[in-house]
């Protein structure tokens, strides 16, 4: 404790800066002329401001020369400042009002576009409903022809099918020959002799009063027109057609009933005696041969009814129509 440096200096020279630091005179002047007396304290003189410089003095004027420049420099620089502002402006807004010049042109372009459209689409909207209505009328209409050709396509259909019966009946006794040759200034007499030579040929005796009409059919020149034979009874046709099957059915092909077996002069014709068919069952006919050998059925007709069956021992299948032979093809 007693080796502690005392802080508090000592008190004569303690009081004596007291004394110095405390002196202070309000006038200048009274202390620059003790300045003057006493040549240990030096005093700073105070720079003047301009303003309370005198009025004629240089450096009053130099400044106001200044604060002048410097005030027209300012000026000039604020009024270029402000005359190219003025030009951006006028500029700027030149740009402006020919932009908006601009848009107004284009929005009233649109606006008469708009009003176009509007006018097209209502007058596309009245088409439409002209059109829907013209439409539904035709819609009606052709519904009603649909149902009329359904109506009358069954009628015909029907009347079709009485059509054919009733050809069937007139020729239920009737027979067609084909494959004859044509005799120069043919007669009647000479079909009858082509008859009654085929009866012979096959022993069975034909006689004129067993025909009620014998004809040739018309058809193009040079081609072998077939000869209609219509017997008195369709027992005595049957009887014919089932005598001549089985002639040709018991010998060869070379054997078989030809123009030579009834004393034709000439290269060696096949003759075919058959039902006289309509036409309509002959294209049938000829139809379902054709699918009944692309899927393996055997094909025949007997008193005008076309037959086919996939066996021998199975029930054959009356084709009426073409719409069988499309079932059992996709069967």
């Amino acid at each position: 404790m007693s080796n502690k440096t005392p802080r508090t200096p000592p008190s004569s020279n303690n009081k004596k800066l007291t004394q110095e630091k405390s002196i202070s005179e309000s006038d200048l002047s009274t202390l620059q002329g003790k300045s003057e007396s006493n040549n240990s304290i030096t005093l700073r003189g105070k720079r003047q401001r301009v303003e309370d410089s005198p009025p004629g003095s240089q450096c009053h004027h130099n400044s106001s020369v200044n604060i002048v420049s410097l005030k027209n420099d300012i000026m000039q620089m604020l009024t270029t400042w402000k005359t190219e502002q003025d030009i951006r402006f006028t500029q700027w807004k030149s740009e402006q009002d020919a932009t908006l010049s601009l848009l107004t042109r284009e929005v009233s372009d649109l606006k008469q576009q708009c009003q176009q459209i509007q006018k097209s689409n209502l007058e596309i909207e009245q088409g439409m409903e002209f059109i829907n209505c013209n439409y539904e009328e035709m819609k009606a209409k052709i519904c009603a022809l649909e149902k009329g050709k359904k109506e009358n396509g069954e009628k015909i259909n029907s009347l079709e099918k009485k059509i054919q019966d009733m050809s069937l009946v007139t020729r239920s006794a009737s027979i067609e020959l084909r494959n004859i040759p044509l005799r120069e200034q043919e007669k009647t007499s000479d079909l009858l002799s082509v008859v009654s030579s085929i009866g012979q040929a096959i022993n069975l005796n034909v006689k004129s009063t067993d025909l009620r009409d014998i004809y040739r059919l018309p058809g193009r020149p040079g081609i072998t027109r077939p000869i209609v034979a219509e017997f008195t009874s369709v027992s005595a046709r049957n009887n014919y057609l089932s005598t001549v099957r089985a002639f040709n059915k018991e010998r060869t092909i070379s054997d078989k009933l030809s123009t030579i077996t009834i004393g034709f002069p000439g290269d060696r014709k096949a003759i075919y005696v058959d039902e006289h068919l309509t036409p309509t069952l002959k294209k049938l006919l000829y139809e379902a041969r054709i699918v009944a050998k692309l899927n393996n059925y055997s094909c025949w007709h007997a008193n005008g009814k076309i037959l086919m069956r996939t066996e021998k021992d199975s029930k054959p299948i009356h084709i009426k129509t073409e719409q069988c032979l499309t079932f059992l093809s996709t069967k």
